[in-house]
């Protein structure tokens, strides 16, 4: 894609219709979907489902992410 075509693409976006965000869309489902499940109030909401973009992590971290997961799982 040229610099022009993005150019395009964005002032499309911008002026004329949004383009579909299919992360957000599938929020929705997904709130709409455990809302029943939940307490009143504590539904999830929809950007909850969105992936954010972090930082790129250090093994110590990565240990400390994956000893979080093996207690949330009742392992050792």
């Amino acid at each position: 894609m040229t610099s022009r075509e993005l150019a395009e693409w964005m002032a499309f976006d911008l002026y004329h219709q949004p383009l579909d965000n299919s992360w957000r869309q599938a929020g929705i489902v997904a709130s709409a979907a455990l809302a029943p499940h939940c307490k009143r109030g504590k539904a999830p909401a929809p950007d909850d489902f969105v992936p954010k973009a972090r930082l790129p992590q250090t093994p110590e971290e990565m240990a400390a992410e994956l000893g979080k997961l093996k207690l949330l799982t009742g392992g050792k």
